[in-house]
């Protein structure tokens, strides 16, 4: 939200600010909520990020409930504390990335294998993704779902990072052949490739949903007048 005027008194006659291209992100009310259209390539990876945060929500709550065990009993009487504040927020923020969660129709075995490294033993469960076909609807908070966009875009580049480095090689090669120094030339079968493709498409897709989301939260209608109060033109 923007909150501080930049055009003081001069109501010298301007056009408004184009909109950013919609693309797959669409705004939904007063930048409170992200309706974002998910290729089928970027389901597991936002699922990911998704289940990872959860568990981390999760260890802290857990960190947290031992800890208010040893708080004083006249610490525990003061409603609303700042630990109370802090519980409620993170037991919210669960409650809304399970709401998330259920919108992503792929199952927690069907996120491990497609998002394992392509160089590691192949799982038939990623061939399930296969069965979806056309870009899937998320709905979230607007914040939220950027955090978890940026987060899945990260993620997808390191593993794109990390599989073109080649396979690991167990030990030092001791001849001068090709192959010895470099393994990928037998090991990039036609499951392999593929699986690099769909990492690079996923890497490509989240990019574009990443910088398309950060597009429509950061527009204003009219950036050199704002904020644009509530009963200032109706």
């Amino acid at each position: 939200m923007q909150t501080h005027r930049t055009d003081g008194d001069d109501l010298a006659p301007r056009s408004a600010n184009p909109s950013p291209p919609i693309g797959h992100v669409h705004g939904l009310g007063e930048s409170h909520a992200l309706r974002v259209d998910l290729e089928p390539v970027q389901l597991p990876w936002l699922a990911d990020e998704v289940d990872t945060l959860r568990r981390c929500i999760i260890g802290e709550l857990a960190r947290d409930g031992g800890r208010s065990n040893d708080l004083p009993a006249q610490s525990m009487e003061r409603p609303w504390s700042d630990a109370d504040a802090e519980l409620h927020r993170r037991v919210y923020q669960l409650r809304v990335l399970v709401m998330i969660r259920e919108q992503l129709p792929v199952s927690i075995p069907v996120v491990a294998a497609c998002v394992t490294s392509p160089w590691d033993q192949p799982s038939d469960l990623a061939l399930e993704l296969a069965r979806i076909t056309a870009p899937v609807t998320v709905v979230g908070p607007a914040r939220g779902m950027l955090v978890l966009i940026r987060g899945a875009a990260r993620n997808v580049a390191n593993a794109l990072a990390e599989a073109l480095e080649g396979p690991q090689r167990e030990t030092r090669p001791r001849t001068n052949s090709y192959a010895a120094h470099w393994p990928e030339w037998l090991r990039v079968t036609s499951p392999v490739a593929n699986r690099l493709r769909a990492i690079a498409a996923a890497a490509h897709a989240f990019t574009d949903t990443y910088v398309t989301a950060v597009a429509q939260q950061s527009y204003s209608f009219d950036p050199e007048h704002h904020p644009v109060y509530p009963d200032e033109l109706w």
